[in-house]
C-alpha cells in the first residue's frame, strides 16, 4: 500500500513538473508575445566583388531570445534567390557588380515573425579620394562606364588643422574600403599628416595596400616627396605611389574611370623609394634619404632643418637691425614652446612665470637667499601660480586653452623653458635699469611670433626638405652677419644728425 501511494506521489511530482514547464513555455509565449526587438544586420553595405564579406545578426535583446530563434538569411538578386543560410552569422562572395538584397526572417514563434532587408551594392572596382571637393568628381556618382562595369567612388573629406588622433578616428570609419580599394587619391597639402595617420590605420587593422596604387596631386618637385612619404609609405608596406600635377587631375580621374592605367601617361610620374635617385655627392640630401627611409620621424627633421634658419633671422635682428631678443636663444625657446602646445597656453604660462619672477625678485630684495635656493623658490612658486591660473580658467569657463594643449606629456618641457623665457626676459635688472623695457618686450613678442611663422611655414618646410644642402648656404650667410661691423639699421635713425653734419663738413 505504501509502494502504492509512494508511486502515485512521484506521478504526481512529474505532472507538476510537466505542468510548470509548459506554464513556463506559455509565460514565455503568452507573456512576452512579440516583444518588440531591434534586429540588425551588421556588415558592409557597398562592396568589392568577388571579396568575402561577413554578416551577423545581432539585437540588445539576442541572447535572451536565442534559444527559441528561427534564423533564416536569403540572398537575392533580382528577387531570384540566390543562397541561404540559417545561422545568425554568414559570409558571402557577391562575384557580380550588382545591387542585391539580404532579406532575413528571424522566427520567434510560429506568429511572432521579424523581418530585415538589407540593399547591398557590388562594384567591380573602389576609388577613394582624401581631401577636397572638385566639379570633375560630380562623373563619379556611381554610374555605368562601360556596359555593366560599376565603379564605387568613395570622398573622405577630412580637416587638416585637426590633431592626428582626429584625423585617425576619421579615416579608421574608411577601413573596409581600405581593405578593398583599387586606388587612392591624396589631394592635400598636408600629405605628410595624412601619410602618418595611413600608416596607422594600415598596421593596426593589417590591411594589405600592396594592390593599391597611390596617387598624390601635388605640384611639389619629386625630391621633395622622397622625402616626405619615405618614412610612412614604406611603413605601410606600399609600393606604387605616382606624383601628378593638379592641371592633370582631371585626365588622372577620367583614367581611372574608364578603367584604364593613368601610369602609361607621361603626366604620372612614379615615385622612387629607394636610394638609388639619391646623389651620394649631395651628402646631405642622401643622408636625409637615408634617415627617412630607415624610419627618423619627418617632423624632427624637418625642425631640425629650419632651425639654422631661424638663428640666421635672430641673429641678423639682433646684430643688424637692432631689435631686443633677449640673447639669441629666447625667442627660439618661446617660438617652439607656442609651436607644441600652442599660442594661447603659451602666453598663460608667460604669466605664470612672470609673476613668480616678480615675486621672487621682490621676495629676494627683502630677505637674502643664495641663487640656487632662489631659482627654487621661483619654480615652486610658478608651479603654484600655474595651479591658479588653470583652476581660475575653468572655474570661469573660459575657452582660451583646451585640454588637448597638455594632453602630451611633452608639454612639460615648454612649461619649464617658459620659466627660463621668463627669467631672462623678466629680470630685476632689465626692468629697474632699462627706461624703455617696454619697448623691447613688444620687439621680443613680435620676434618670437616670426620664428612660429616660420617653423610652421609650409613652403618653407617643403624647400629646405626638399634642397637641405640650404644649410651650407645659411652657414655663410651666417659667417658674414658675424663679419658685420658697420652702424646698425636702428642706429641710423639715432646717429642721422651727427652723419649728416659729417658729411656736411666734409
Amino acid at each position: 500500500m505504501k509502494i502504492v501511494k509512494l508511486y502515485k506521489g512521484i506521478w504526481i511530482l512529474f505532472l507538476l513538473f510537466l505542468w510548470f514547464w509548459n506554464a513556463q513555455e506559455q509565460f514565455v509565449v503568452d507573456d512576452w508575445w512579440c516583444p518588440e526587438i531591434d534586429f540588425s544586420l551588421l556588415g558592409q553595405d557597398e562592396v568589392k566583388s568577388n571579396q568575402l564579406y561577413e554578416y551577423t545578426l545581432v539585437a540588445p535583446e539576442y541572447n535572451e531570445y536565442a534559444t527559441w530563434l528561427n534564423i533564416k538569411h536569403s540572398i537575392l538578386k533580382d528577387e531570384q534567390e540566390l543562397s541561404q543560410f540559417v545561422e545568425e552569422s554568414f559570409s558571402y562572395d557577391f562575384n557580380l557588380s550588382w545591387s542585391y538584397l539580404i532579406n532575413t526572417n528571424i522566427e520567434l514563434t510560429q506568429d511572432c515573425v521579424y523581418s530585415i532587408q538589407t540593399a547591398v551594392n557590388s562594384y567591380d572596382q573602389i576609388i577613394l579620394y582624401i581631401w577636397k571637393w572638385s566639379e570633375v568628381l560630380e562623373l563619379s556618382r556611381n554610374q555605368n562606364w562601360s556596359g555593366d562595369y560599376q565603379l564605387l567612388f568613395k570622398e573622405i573629406l577630412i580637416d587638416s588643422t585637426n590633431s592626428s588622433e582626429i584625423l585617425q578616428n576619421e579615416l579608421s570609419s574608411f577601413v573596409a574600403f581600405f581593405r578593398y580599394a583599387d586606388s587612392l587619391i591624396i589631394d592635400t597639402s598636408s600629405q605628410w599628416l595624412v601619410f602618418e595617420t595611413l600608416w596607422k590605420v594600415f598596421s593596426l587593422n593589417e590591411i594589405d595596400t600592396w594592390n593599391i596604387d597611390v596617387y598624390v596631386i601635388a605640384d611639389t618637385a619629386q625630391s621633395y616627396f622622397r622625402r616626405l612619404l619615405a618614412r610612412y609609405v614604406t611603413a605601410s608596406w606600399l609600393d606604387k605611389v605616382y606624383v601628378t600635377q593638379e592641371q592633370y587631375f582631371g585626365s588622372l580621374f577620367t583614367s581611372l574611370l574608364l578603367k584604364e592605367n593613368p601610369q602609361q601617361y607621361d603626366f604620372v610620374k612614379a615615385y622612387s623609394l629607394s636610394l638609388e635617385d639619391s646623389n651620394k655627392w649631395t651628402f646631405l640630401s642622401y643622408m636625409t634619404d637615408y634617415l627617412l627611409i630607415n624610419w627618423f620621424p619627418l617632423g624632427i627633421l624637418t625642425l631640425v632643418l629650419l632651425l639654422p634658419l631661424v638663428w640666421l633671422l635672430v641673429s641678423v635682428a639682433r646684430q643688424i637691425i637692432w631689435i631686443s631678443v633677449f640673447w639669441v636663444f629666447t625667442p627660439l625657446l618661446f617660438a617652439i614652446s607656442m609651436y607644441v602646445i600652442g599660442l594661447a597656453p603659451s602666453f598663460l604660462l608667460l604669466l605664470s612665470a612672470t609673476i613668480a619672477v616678480l615675486i621672487t625678485n621682490f621676495i629676494s630684495k627683502k630677505i637674502y637667499l643664495l641663487y640656487s635656493p632662489k631659482i627654487s623658490l621661483m619654480i615652486i612658486l610658478y608651479c603654484i601660480i600655474s595651479i591658479l591660473i588653470w583652476w581660475g580658467h575653468e572655474i570661469l569657463d573660459l575657452s582660451l586653452v583646451t585640454t588637448e594643449a597638455y594632453a602630451n606629456n611633452f608639454a612639460i618641457f615648454p612649461f619649464v623653458v617658459i620659466l627660463l623665457v621668463a627669467k631672462w626676459v623678466f629680470s630685476d635688472s632689465f626692468l629697474q635699469f632699462k627706461k624703455g623695457w617696454w619697448i623691447d618686450l613688444i620687439e621680443f613678442f613680435v620676434m618670437s611670433l616670426w620664428v612660429l611663422f616660420i617653423l610652421n611655414s609650409t613652403y618653407l618646410q617643403n624647400i629646405f626638405l626638399g634642397n637641405p644642402e640650404l644649410l651650407l648656404v645659411v652657414l655663410i650667410l651666417n659667417i658674414l652677419v658675424g663679419r658685420f661691423t658697420w652702424l646698425q639699421f636702428a642706429e641710423y635713425f639715432r646717429f642721422f644728425p651727427l652723419i649728416k653734419n659729417y658729411f656736411e663738413e666734409e
